[in-house]
């Protein structure tokens, strides 16, 4: 009894370490419960082929969780009886794709399926995926990240009463990372959009960052992706992308040509801002002190908010500065 309990807690060991930092890539997917009818349940599963390839690195495991090598036995077989033990001891379960078919649109299926199904009684198969039969255990770091989640549930609330660098701070902090992923997409498109009405290839940069079928960790590898012209693909004709060129090109030029001049531009802007100071006298009772340039000046008497409006009259420009309660 006390032989067999020590292998399980070998086997255990073992299983925990393929989600650490030195095991094979894993993701999550809905696995099905048999027992349960068409009920699903989130598990983390690794691809037999990284298992395998994970494991002939780790002969020296092999030798100590199976029998070792000999006339006729070879890794293989190795690798083959551990997976097995591990499916044996319900710290495994063999599971292959639900849907078999790529999605609409799609030429090959998604290398990380988000659905899978259990294959009761299967044996060692590469081809197959190995979801784990428990939560990964919890370490020094989930219970840090826990910390610092609870922290910043704190410091949400308190975010109007820290001080007023700080605020802004975080501002063009948030502003900034919102920029770059934006600036990051458009240019993808852009990239993709040029490449493909050149040549009607598909180049990609960073071809998972929209993609949902990835963990989090990879969506921002691989940096290219390109697929070749194909005859087949109807879609990226020589007619097609003509077409659309041209009504690209038309659009731009009508865009172009109905666009307005600088000096309406800047008068739109001057109306905007007025606008908006005129909504500030009206809201919270701002009383006239001095004007500069046809631009109003003043303080606002609000007794929960207190204003300050800065007017450079040299660059025609202004900014308000919300203390207290304004943010």
């Amino acid at each position: 009894m006390t032989s067999r309990h020590s292998k399980v807690t070998a086997l255990k060991g073992f299983t925990d370490t393929l989600r650490g930092r030195s095991g094979p890539d894993y993701s999550t997917a809905k696995v099905q419960v048999p027992a349960r009818g068409e009920e699903y349940e989130w598990r983390d599963y690794v691809r037999g082929k990284d298992l395998a390839r994970h494991l002939k690195d780790k002969q020296d495991i092999l030798d100590e969780l199976t029998k070792p090598q000999a006339a006729g036995r070879d890794q293989s077989d190795q690798i083959s009886d551990l997976v097995i033990k591990l499916v044996h001891e319900k710290l495994l379960i063999p599971a292959d794709r639900k849907f078999k078919k790529p999605k609409p649109g799609k030429k090959k299926l998604v290398k990380w399926p988000r659905t899978l199904k259990p294959v009761p009684g299967a044996a060692w198969d590469e081809e197959l995926f190995y979801a784990f039969s428990y939560d990964k255990p919890t370490g020094p770091m989930f219970y840090l990240l826990a910390v610092v989640v609870a922290l910043c549930v704190l410091a949400v609330p308190l975010f109007p009463l820290a001080p007023y660098p700080v605020r802004l701070a975080v501002l063009y902090a948030l502003s900034g990372l919102l920029s770059v992923l934006l600036g990051t997409m458009l240019l993808r498109y852009v990239v993709w959009a040029a490449v493909w009405l050149v040549s009607g290839a598909h180049f990609w940069l960073l071809p998972n960052m929209m993609s949902d079928d990835v963990p989090i960790t990879q969506l921002f590898w691989p940096l290219i992706s390109f697929t070749p012209h194909s005859r087949e693909d109807k879609l990226s004709s020589f007619l097609v992308r003509g077409g659309i060129t041209l009504l690209l090109g038309a659009a731009g030029y009508g865009l172009y040509v109905a666009s307005p001049d600088a000096a309406t531009v800047k008068a739109g802007v001057q109306d905007a801002k007025d606008s908006v100071l005129a909504y500030f006298v009206s809201a919270f009772g701002c009383q006239p002190m001095f004007s500069v340039d046809g631009i109003f000046v003043g303080h606002f008497g609000h007794p929960s908010i207190a204003l300050k409006l800065f007017v450079f009259s040299e660059a025609h420009c202004w900014e308000l500065q919300a203390l207290g309660c304004l943010w």
